[in-house]
Formats: C-alpha cells, structure tokens, sequence
C-alpha cells in the first residue's frame, strides 16, 4: 500500500509485529483517559472488558490511578484482566459492587449497556466523571432518581469517539507503541487463536457460532493456524 510519509509510525526497534494489530485500539484507549482529563492518584472503575475496556484500564493504572476496578459480566474476562495485572477485576453477576467498591472519581463505561450506564452513575462520587466508549445497541432511559444523581452530585458526562490525530504535543499513535514496548500496556495476552490467511472462514464460524471463548483473534497472512 502506498501512503504519504507523514502516515507512517516508526516503531521501537524491539516490538512484536503480533502488537500492531492492536495498535490502533490502544489509541482510542489512551483518547478515552485523555478525553476525561483523568487525574494522578485517583480511583477509577471501568464496566466492559472487550479489548478497549482493558486498554482503558491499563491506561488508568499507567496515568497513576490509586485504584483501578475491572468489571464485567463474563468471568473469562475477569480473570484475562487479572493475567494482564489488573487485580481488582470482579464479575459483577457474582459480587455487589455497592458493597465492595467504594465511591470512585472516574468511571469509564466501554460495553454499551444500560445496567452498566447507571451503575457507573451510582459509584461516581461528587463532581465525579462518566466517560462515554461503548456504543449502545438499545434505547438507555433515565429514571428521575438517576437524572437526579447526577443533578445533585454535579456530574460530569465526556464522550469519546475515535483517537487524538494531531501531532502536537505528541503523537497519540507513537506514545502508544513506545507504551506497548515498554510492556506498559500488555496485549499480546489477548491474543486467544491464530489462523493463517486461508483459514479466514473458520476464524469467523468460531466467532459468529462462539463455538468456544475468545478474545481477539488474529490473522497472519504468512502465518498458520
């Protein structure tokens, strides 16, 4: 493919070619934490850990957060979130995250569900901050005592679509690779299959029939299943 110079981004000599496929969704991760003016030494939970949840929470722990929660609904993910050393993650369908998460200043709600919506709403303390990543497929309602909460403790709603593109201070896309290098932001244990080009047909049957678990599932042009 040809592309103008400019496009292009020069990565650490030592980096597993495997990483640059994620490249692009740690970008609109580190966004998201920019995009909300996250603070050092604050606690921050985070609801949905698809691959943007769990960039997101890596980023919160990078940027100096005090505590980090990792919350959601399948247990594989939990315990993935763990292994990339996020030590409070919680299935949320076994615990009351009322009883053990305290008030927290930030939360970041990457699933795009509505439970979600609200109870990131009712952890966040006073002038706390709700940022937007996950897209909605249903209607999200406001109830009165929701609109309330967030009237009363003088919230803060951020949405976030996409990644930074300008250059100046930095390059979102550069500091991305440098903190993937640096092993800052782990990705490669995402990774849950592999398949070669030719066996792009299965790659998709496993995903759409979710004939088993997975995370993200890579596609390497010369590689094999």
């Amino acid at each position: 493919v040809r592309v103008p110079v400019a496009n292009l981004i020069l990565l650490p000599e030592i980096f597993d070619e495997r990483a640059t496929a994620f490249l692009e969704p740690v970008t609109v991760a580190l966004h998201v934490v920019q995009n909300c003016n996250m603070e050092f030494g604050v606690k921050a939970a985070i609801f949905g850990l698809g691959a943007i949840g769990m960039f997101v929470a890596q980023w919160v722990k990078a940027f100096g957060a005090k505590r980090v929660f990792a919350l959601d609904i399948d247990e594989h993910k939990v315990q993935l979130a763990k292994q990339l050393g996020l030590k409070d993650a919680f299935c949320i369908k076994n615990v009351n995250i009322d009883e053990i998460i305290p008030k927290v200043d930030f939360v970041f709600e990457a699933s795009g569900a509505a439970s979600a919506f609200y109870q990131g709403i009712s952890l966040l303390r006073q002038s706390g901050t709700l940022g937007l990543v996950g897209r909605p497929t249903r209607a999200v309602t406001i109830e009165p005592n929701i609109f309330e909460k967030l009237l009363r403790s003088q919230l803060k709603i951020q949405g976030t679509w996409s990644f930074e593109a300008k250059n100046f201070p930095y390059n979102a896309w550069q500091q991305s690779a440098e903190a993937i290098a640096d092993g800052k932001i782990k990705v490669l244990p995402l990774i849950s299959h592999t398949f070669g080009l030719e066996n792009v047909l299965e790659a998709v049957q496993l995903m759409a029939e979710k004939k088993e678990f997975y995370s993200k599932v890579l596609i390497l042009p010369d590689g094999t299943k």
